[in-house]
């Protein structure tokens, strides 16, 4: 069922409470609980989109996500680039976002990207061959691999990340 609002607190939120069957939606022309990673706010005023969609699980499915969008805008020759794990990024500057969780078999898939909004976007960096962190140690940004995961060099092994938290170090 796809259900259509003007404002909502979150379409991820929704789903979770109240979706309850593969491909329910949500689609809101605003958010006043927007939430991306780690629960931090995503600014949804509107004039952006703001949709979710209940999906089976899927390991992939925020790098999936990402370059689906990224694929649609670049056909519109938009100047697109995703910063792993799940940002969109349109001229180096944060257009978008995917978040993703599981609830049992199900994965609340949301999608928030700017459109004619005018969030206060920061300016947002590659994350390749840079010094990063997470809290059981650090390393240096190898590659991201042919199925979207994140290849971490440490001092004596390769590490892959697929959605952990990892910070760019100073």
């Amino acid at each position: 069922m796809i259900n259509i609002v003007d404002n909502i607190k979150s379409t991820n939120t929704w789903l979770t409470e109240f979706g309850l069957d593969n491909y329910d939606s949500m689609i809101s022309l605003k958010q006043s609980e927007g939430y991306g990673r780690l629960g931090r706010f995503w600014e949804s005023d509107l004039g952006g989109l703001y949709f979710s969609v209940n999906l089976p699980n899927r390991n992939l499915l925020p790098i999936i996500i990402g370059i689906s969008v990224a694929d649609i805008l670049v056909k519109l020759k938009l100047n697109v680039k995703l910063k792993w794990p799940n940002d969109i990024l349109l001229n180096d500057m944060k257009l978008g976002g995917v978040i993703c969780h599981s609830e049992g078999k199900i994965t609340v898939a949301g999608l928030g990207i700017n459109i004619s909004n005018e969030p206060s976007i920061h300016t947002s960096t590659s994350l390749v061959g840079k010094q990063v962190s997470w809290s059981e140690g650090n390393g240096t940004v190898a590659t991201v691999s042919e199925d979207g995961r994140l290849v971490v060099t440490t001092n004596h092994e390769k590490k892959i990340y697929l959605t952990e938290e990892i910070h760019l170090n100073d």
